[in-house]
Order: C-alpha cells, then structure tokens, then sequence
C-alpha cells in the first residue's frame, strides 16, 4: 500500500477513535452540569495557568538546546525558543504528537545542514530526556504514594502500566549504551548489515554515542524535564482550584497527573484527546469528584495548552531561518 494512503488512513482512524471515546465520555456526562461547571469557573486561578505554559515551552527550549550543543550545533537562544514555539504551534492542530518534532528537524537542518543525522539524534534524544523526567517523577511519587494505586482495582492496572513502561524504557536505553552490540551478539550484527539505509543508521548511532560522554549536559537536561512536568502538575491544581470548591491534594495530583500524561501519549486518538478527559474523569473519581467536573479539568487543561501554543503561530509568520553560530560565536 503507497505510504501516503496509509498515513492518511491511520489518521482516519485516530479520527474515528478520538470520536468514539470522546462520545463515550460524554455519554457519561451530564452534558448541561458540564456547561454550568464551566461557567462557574474562578478565572483568578486560571489566569496563573498562561506564565506556566509560557514557562514550559521556555524550558523544553532550553533543554533542546543544551542537545543541540552537545552535538556542536550551536543555535542562539532566541533560534531555538522560536524554533520550538512554531513546533509547539503545529503540535497543537496537526494529527498525532510528532508533527512538532518534524517542523523543528526541518528549521534545524536548514539551519545546520551539515548534520542532518545529528540535528535528527538531538530530536530523538529530546523525546527521551522528557520521557525520562516523566517517569522519574512517577518513581518518586509511587515510591512515596504506590498503596493509592493499590486500592483500586482500576488503578492497579495503571501501576502495572507504569512499571511495564518504566522497565521497558530503562532495557531501552541500557540498550543503546551498549556501544560493541552489532559485534558482540551476532545475531543483532546480521540483522542490522540487512537493514536498508545502514549507512545512515551508523551515523545516528554514532550520534547517540556522543551523549554517553556528556553526562552533565543530560543531567541539567534532564532537571529541566523534571521541571516541565512538575509545571504541568500544578497547570492542574490550578484548574483544581477554579472548578472545585477547596481544590485537589497537591500529592494526589502529583502522583496521577503524571501518569495520566504518560497514559494519554499512547497515540490512539488525536493529541490524547478523548483519552485524557475520560483518564481525569476515573482518577479524580475516586476522590468523589463529579465525572461533569472531571471532564472539566481535562478539557481545561488540554484546551489551555492549546490556547498557549496558538501565538507560536505569529512566531513562524515572523521568523526568518538562520544558521547555526560557529562555536566561537555568541551563545
């Protein structure tokens, strides 16, 4: 089947699914409660929420750039807080959850287009280093809190989730360290000589080797994600406390927030959309929160990033693609 049809159909398909459970969770939800709830919303709270988005897109600006150095491409920080906004922007209305990872490999191979394979590496990389903060902040938290999970049997499917992920993200990395693999097991070795554009599999191999050797770049990197998701919990206490009277436990929120997030970025629907609305209907659920005003928070949370990530918009209008600076140059 030619590719293009089938990204077309697999779009069509996460259509199809985003609407089948975004109906389903409205069938669940008084639809008229939900309008009131929406309007009784304390605008105090949410007016908070923008400096924290603007906050997060700042920081996963920053971190890419401390990738992107590592690599010696060395875009200015205004090139890459403009590069990752306009990826922000397409992120927020282009199906799936990539579509911002490919404007800013696009921009930065223009700008360095002499490591095409590295500016790919530095995008891979970043995925990662957010994925890592994530499930790091999920560690702590079910070390500290994992008996909440156990309660319920609908939580304890998400903490077998989580652990599945976490184990299956560390056997990864492990993976990717392991420099000799091709050579040491033969196996491995043949499978990857048979694999088509092996020449430029070796050069982003090689560019994911360069990061074993830069230990305090991935460190500071990943604080910053750290950072980012820990913004993103308290984007949802905020809402918490505009919708409900009294708000929601910060160490609850800390707790299923991320993991609400890691759940959501399964990409069967479009965005996460339908999928993290009926996630904070269940979770917040058990704290004896009205499905009406847990859909509420999810759709408020979704739809304020969204509203955050819109005036990247203006930035890719403005901005005019330049290259990278030589390392001597200023940073």
């Amino acid at each position: 089947m030619n590719p293009t049809v089938k990204r077309v159909l697999f779009t069509l398909l996460k259509f199809i699914v985003t609407a089948g459970i975004l109906w389903f969770v409205l069938h669940r939800v008084d639809v008229a409660k939900l309008l009131q709830t929406l309007r009784e919303t304390r605008m105090g709270w949410i007016l908070p929420v923008g400096p924290v988005i603007l906050l997060i897109i700042f920081l996963t600006a920053f971190r890419w750039r401390r990738i992107l150095l590592v690599q010696g491409i060395h875009f200015s920080r205004f090139q890459a807080c403009a590069i990752n906004y306009i990826g922000a922007f397409f992120n927020s209305f282009m199906p799936g959850g990539t579509g911002g990872d490919v404007v800013k490999v696009i921009y930065a191979m223009r700008g360095a287009p002499e490591k095409k394979p590295q500016v790919l590496m530095t995008i891979v990389v970043d995925r990662l280093v957010g994925m890592a903060g994530l499930l790091g902040v999920i560690a702590v938290m079910l070390a500290v809190d994992y008996r909440v999970l156990l309660q319920e049997r609908g939580l304890q499917s998400a903490l077998v989730f989580c652990l599945t992920v976490m184990a299956a993200f560390l056997g990864a990395i492990a993976l990717g360290c392991w420099k000799d693999l091709p050579r040491q097991v033969p196996l491995v070795g043949k499978i990857f000589d048979k694999l088509p554009m092996r020449e430029k599999l070796v050069q982003l191999a090689e560019a994911y080797q360069v990061y074993m050797k830069a230990p305090y770049a991935l460190a500071v990197a990943y604080g910053m994600s750290v950072l980012v998701h820990l913004s993103g919990v308290l984007i949802t206490w905020l809402i918490a406390q505009a919708l409900i009277p009294g708000g929601l436990p910060l160490r609850y929120l800390l707790l299923i927030v991320p993991i609400i997030n890691l759940l959501s970025s399964i990409p069967v629907t479009l965005a996460g959309v339908g999928v993290r609305e009926s996630l904070y209907v269940v979770f917040l659920g058990y704290l004896g929160v009205a499905n009406e005003t847990g859909f509420a928070v999810g759709f408020l949370v979704y739809g304020l990033t969204l509203l955050g990530a819109l005036p990247g918009g203006i930035v890719y209008l403005l901005y005019r693609q330049e290259s990278a600076e030589e390392p001597a140059g200023r940073k």
